[in-house]
């Protein structure tokens, strides 16, 4: 009986120890990230293997987040894009676009200015694929990159854009130096790690 008892407090202080530690922090960038998931009704987790780094931040590559897979040649950037206030001021009498269709543009612009043609493969995600993410629209384009400093001289590119009506839509930038079955292995990692939310 006292065995069992020493036993139990044991367990009980080792556990109320590591109840006690302090959760790992949260970065500014992730935070401010998230911050942004928020306005388009979208939730974010890093998965394992991956650690944050800085994307391009500018007029012509606007990426928020990004991330490097340790070990291997391969970084996702990510860009988030809020169509709400697009919707306030719609106006189909004007015969404006319709905001919800603004997805294919923004990631068309991307491809052009990364790619520096409009030579790549475009494919629409199929239905499965959205409802994992619980998108309502999708496309994936592959791209050749042009040399430049601003995409750290990748050689490839898969950009993704899933998007959410009247909320808004997610570009996630896949860049690589070898396009073989193992970018896409570690592309594949990501797919639990954002979701838009009902």
């Amino acid at each position: 009986m006292k065995k069992g008892l020493v036993i139990f407090l044991c367990l009980l202080g080792f556990v109320l120890r590591v109840a006690g530690q302090p959760k790992p922090a949260v970065s500014g960038q992730l935070a401010a990230f998230r911050d942004l998931l928020a306005t388009i009704n979208a939730t974010f987790t890093i998965p394992d293997k991956f650690s944050e780094i800085k994307p391009p931040a500018n007029e012509r590559l606007p990426f928020q987040y990004g991330l490097k897979l340790q070990d291997d040649d391969c970084e996702i950037w990510f860009q988030v894009n809020y169509s709400r206030a697009d919707w306030q001021r719609y106006d189909a009498n004007k015969q404006l676009p319709n905001p919800d269709s603004l997805y294919t543009k923004t990631a068309n612009d991307e491809a052009l200015l990364m790619s520096g043609s409009n030579d790549y493969i475009t494919r629409t995600m199929p239905p499965y694929i959205l409802d994992r993410y619980n998108a309502d629209a999708g496309r994936s384009y592959l791209l050749n990159l042009v040399a430049l400093p601003a995409t750290k001289n990748y050689q490839y590119a898969l950009l993704i854009v899933l998007h959410k009506n009247h909320y808004g839509n997610i570009l996630i930038a896949c860049l690589t130096n070898e396009k073989g079955p193992s970018f896409f292995r570690n592309i594949n990692k990501l797919k639990d790690s954002f979701r838009f939310n009902d």
